[in-house]
């Protein structure tokens, strides 16, 4: 039963892989990457033109990829539209926040490896991460420039890994951290699309499948323990990996701003072949605290959770404009488009 299951997750996952070729690619004269280190990369998707001075950075971290073949292009087309249209935070949030550096980051982050590869490593990603991120090329959070992270489903995950080892560098004292403690003291808001703060149960179902299927290993590889094990639910290090995050949040050494944070949660299922899962359930989506956090429910699936439609009435759009807004305080333009179709013409204008 088990390969049957599995056998037809695979068709599915090749269908999808054929169609996501037909999706907006980047424009390589647009888009560059400007940190490049092996399978870490952060592009540039936009940043203040003429005498605009930057005074805010945006980065967004994509989740964990099942296709292989579309892993490099994770840091693209995790972010577009709904109709693959678009990189929405490329073309939509940039001419909302015309003072905005907005960076979107590529890593190792395949569900199966080639057991040739070897496997990827929880802690090593996040400090690789953070280096690039304080790096000279980078920069985040040099100055003044407030700071603000997005991330989907494990990149929300990562996103918390990087801000533990900034803390950990910023309270050792080391001579490497005056970019950590820089980047923490002007952290505003974090936004989460799906992360399963407290694990996945999809995540135990599909280990359970991966561990002794024939058909995986054949036409796939080998599952990526460390990360599939960070999405398992009541897995005891994302559980300590909260706990350390909730300590960064909290920590007074960082000003007496508080870092904000928004949670959109997923409520639709997710289909491969005969099975239909919700991917994060809203209780593992969302954080407890009323004070300094806020909950939204997203009428989306897994994967649809962070691909707006439009910049005017959709959640997954406008809760993202109003939290940078609030927490950075400053305030976003106006809309210029009416609907999507010149939505669309607009950014072909602006690239």
């Amino acid at each position: 039963m088990k390969n049957i299951i599995f056998g037809a997750f695979a068709a599915v996952v090749v269908l999808k892989a054929a169609f996501h070729r037909l999706f907006k690619r980047p424009d390589d004269g647009v888009t560059k990457a400007v940190s490049k280190n092996g399978d870490f990369s952060i592009y540039c998707l936009a940043q203040p033109t003429g005498l605009i001075r930057a005074s805010m950075d945006i980065v967004f971290l994509h989740g964990l990829q099942v296709r292989d073949s579309g892993a490099s292009l994770a840091w693209w087309s995790t972010w577009l539209s709904s109709d693959r249209s678009v990189c929405w935070p490329q073309a939509w949030l940039a001419s909302r926040f015309k003072a905005a550096r907005i960076f979107s980051v590529n890593y190792p982050a395949r569900a199966v490896l080639k057991p040739e590869r070897g496997q990827d490593h929880w802690d090593t990603t996040a400090i690789q991460l953070l280096n690039q991120l304080t790096s000279a090329e980078v920069a985040i959070g040099a100055g003044d420039r407030k700071v603000v992270l997005v991330g989907h489903s494990m990149g929300g995950l990562v996103l918390k890994q990087i801000l533990y080892e900034a803390h950990h560098r910023a309270s050792t004292g080391s001579s490497s951290d005056t970019k950590s403690l820089q980047l923490l003291k002007n952290l505003r808001g974090i936004a989460f699309y799906g992360t399963p703060h407290m694990g996945s149960f999809l995540a135990d179902w599909t280990k359970s499948l991966m561990v002794d299927n024939g058909i995986v290993r054949t036409f796939f590889g080998v599952p990526n323990k460390a990360y599939m094990q960070r999405l398992e639910v009541f897995d005891k290090s994302t559980k300590l990996l909260q706990e350390r995050f909730i300590g960064v949040l909290s920590s007074e050494q960082y000003g007496e701003q508080r870092i904000r944070t928004v949670c959109m949660a997923e409520m639709l299922p997710m289909q491969w072949g005969p099975v239909t899962k919700i991917v994060v359930e809203q209780a593992a989506a969302t954080l407890d605290d009323k004070t300094y956090n806020r909950n939204e429910y997203i009428h989306a699936n897994h994967v649809e959770v962070c691909k707006p439609s439009s910049q005017a009435g959709d959640s997954r759009f406008t809760v993202l404009v109003e939290h940078i807004s609030e927490v950075t305080g400053e305030r976003a333009e106006e809309v210029v488009p009416t609907n999507h179709r010149q939505e669309q013409l607009h950014v072909s204008e602006l690239q």
